[in-house]
Formats: structure tokens, C-alpha cells, sequence
């Protein structure tokens, strides 16, 4: 009989967008991160940092790094599953007692779309 082993975990959309943005946080502070970041997760609780793979991390000049990472969600369906995640940061003059953190949405002209045409399976035929 073959031997079970435990399915690969993966991690959830958010920790793939932490990697994402500390990796660029990381390109800002001309630091070199490689292949991964390490975060704290926050299940289990009191575990040590873990590495996350990222895939790519810039900074991209006046203050701006772009970071990125690949959605693995592990052996289980997801949706995610090789998403990219892309994270535009920058350094920022805070008001006094303010937040150290702030998100803010992309400036206009980083705002990417794209369509994807529907499989010829999936568009309504005509009605019988």
C-alpha cells in the first residue's frame, strides 16, 4: 500500500500581498530580499518568521518600489492559484501622530485592466 503524505500547505491571498509589499519596502531600503521575505504569520500563534517567495522586487525611482509574488495556496482548490500580486509602495511624509502605514490607492496611471474573451463553451448560445 502506498504511504499518505500530508498535502502541501500553502498560504491565503493576504500573506502572498505581505510578501508582495514587503519585498518592495525592501527595494526602497536598498535592501537585496532574494528569493523570499520572512514574515510573521499569525496562526500558529507564537510561530517563527517563515521564508515567502517572491518573485520580483524594484525600486523604480522618487521614492517608489514595485513588489511581486505568485499566489500558492497549497494542494487545495483555490482560486488564487497562481495569481500575481502586485504591490506599488512609496515613501510618504506622515502627519504627526499619524499612522505608519497607510493604503492608499494606486495613482491613476498605475491602474492596469485587461479583458479576457469568455471560452466559446461558457457564451450563451441562441435559446432552443
Amino acid at each position: 500500500m502506498a504511504e499518505r503524505t500530508a498535502p502541501t500547505r500553502g498560504y491565503t491571498l493576504p500573506v502572498w500581498v505581505a510578501a508582495a509589499a514587503r519585498a518592495a519596502v525592501a527595494a526602497l531600503l536598498g535592501e537585496s530580499k532574494g528569493q523570499a521575505v520572512m514574515l510573521e504569520l499569525l496562526e500558529p500563534p507564537g510561530a517563527v518568521p517563515v521564508p515567502v517567495p517572491v518573485e520580483a522586487a524594484a525600486a523604480l525611482g522618487d521614492g517608489w518600489a514595485l513588489g511581486q509574488a505568485r499566489c500558492d495556496p497549497g494542494e487545495g482548490l483555490d482560486l488564487t492559484r497562481g495569481l500575481v500580486v502586485w504591490v506599488l509602495v512609496r515613501w510618504r511624509e506622515l502627519a504627526p501622530g499619524g499612522p505608519a502605514v497607510e493604503l492608499l490607492p494606486p495613482p491613476s496611471s498605475a491602474v492596469a485592466a485587461s479583458a479576457v474573451p469568455a471560452p466559446a463553451a461558457l457564451e450563451p448560445g441562441p435559446e432552443p
